[in-house]
Formats: C-alpha cells, sequence, structure tokens
C-alpha cells in the first residue's frame, strides 16, 4: 500500500483502478455524446478529470504516461488545426482510461480510422471526433476482456 500524496489516505492500485477506470469511461462518454450533440467538448468535464488522471498517476505512473502519450499525439493534431482544444484534453482522459501507453496509442490510430469512416459514410469533410475517440477506447477495451 502507498500513501496518496499529502492525503494520509492508503491507495491500493488493485482496488482503486477499477473505479477510476470506471468514472474516467464514464466521464469520456458523456464528453463524446455532448461532443456529438454540440460539437463542443466542455472544460467543467475534462478539467477535473485531467486532474484525476493526474493525481492517480502518482500511485500509478502508466496511468498518467498512458494520458500524455495520447493527449500528446492530439497536441500535435491541435497545433496543426486538424481538431480542436477540447479533443486534446479528452485524449487524456481517455488515455488515462486505458491506463496502458501503448494501448492508448492504438487507440488514437483507430480513432483516426473511425473518423475517417464517418467522414467517407457521411461524406462530411469535418465531424466531431470525440465520439470516435471514446469509441476506440471501448473497442479496444471490449477487445481485451475477451481475449483475457
Amino acid at each position: 500500500m502507498d500513501n496518496a500524496v499529502g492525503t494520509g489516505v492508503a491507495v491500493d492500485d488493485a482496488r482503486l483502478m477499477p473505479f477510476v477506470t470506471l468514472v474516467l469511461v464514464a466521464v469520456s462518454v458523456v464528453c463524446a455524446v455532448i461532443d456529438a450533440r454540440t460539437g463542443r467538448i466542455p472544460n467543467a468535464i475534462t478539467l477535473p478529470a485531467i486532474g484525476l488522471v493526474v493525481a492517480v498517476g502518482v500511485v500509478a505512473p502508466s496511468v498518467l504516461i498512458a494520458g500524455l502519450a495520447c493527449g500528446a499525439v492530439y497536441l500535435c493534431a491541435f497545433v496543426f488545426r486538424a481538431c480542436g482544444g477540447g479533443d486534446v484534453k479528452l485524449a487524456v482522459v481517455v488515455g488515462g482510461a486505458v491506463g496502458i501507453p501503448a494501448a492508448a496509442l492504438l487507440t488514437v490510430v483507430l480513432a483516426a480510422v473511425l473518423s475517417l469512416a464517418v467522414s467517407a459514410v457521411t461524406r462530411r469533410r469535418v465531424t466531431a471526433h470525440g465520439p470516435a475517440l471514446v469509441g476506440a477506447a471501448v473497442l479496444l477495451g471490449a477487445t481485451v476482456l475477451v481475449v483475457r
């Protein structure tokens, strides 16, 4: 057991992670629905979730690394105006939910494929990307559960 920074609360990775993952997935799904409806991802939802990713990263560094890896790819895309700032923040949350850096990067690739497919089917050049990102993470997570 480790002690969470300055809280005096004992944190056990094995018991904490399913709860954290569930919270981050729930937040991600809410953001994806809002993005699909409005084309925006609210800071009021993503910023506290990013704080959770950072806090959990203190005791489970792979969560923070996965969040940063996923977010870094989107930050590069944001610089080239290929996505919005909400997508960058959501990517950190989704990466943290995935919790494994390599799987987070695979999620990014699958999300790009899903977005391209949606654009091709709808014949729209611009689509909300949040649903593809969250859908990719859920799809990969379900695949891992089935394979195990």
